[in-house]
């Protein structure tokens, strides 16, 4: 990385960091090398675009009200929504493709989140 990086994130730093994780180009190494440049609320606001989206790219309509947690909530809230919600649907609807999505995102999203260091993390800390 360039040592010429600006001291604050503009909204040109934010569009450039943007395409480069839209890119796939940004990763663990690259992602620590670049917060490490900015103070501790541009990095948590960084991590917050980083965040997974709660809902993954869905198949056609799904069986069942869903409303995941927001990037927000705690991973006990994320594990709670996987354990008592999304695996027993998949149960109930073994025919249903979304379900098996939702679990995936959920994996997806608690395992960003354990690679994430405990002083940069901008959702509620487990009970």
């Amino acid at each position: 990385m360039s040592a010429a990086l600006p001291d604050r994130l503009t909204p040109e730093v934010w569009a450039q960091i943007d395409a480069h994780r839209s890119l796939g180009v940004m990763d663990a190494a690259t992602y620590r090398e670049v917060v490490g440049c900015y103070e501790a609320r541009d990095r948590k606001g960084y991590l917050m675009l980083l965040h997974p989206d709660e809902s993954p790219d869905l198949a056609g309509p799904t069986a069942g009200c869903v409303n995941p947690p927001s990037k927000f909530r705690s991973d006990a809230k994320w594990i709670h929504y996987r354990d008592t919600c999304v695996i027993p649907m998949i149960a109930a609807c073994p025919d249903d493709p979304n379900w098996p999505l939702r679990l995936a995102q959920i994996e997806k999203i608690l395992a960003w989140r354990a690679s994430i260091p405990a002083e940069d993390r901008f959702w509620k800390v487990d009970p």
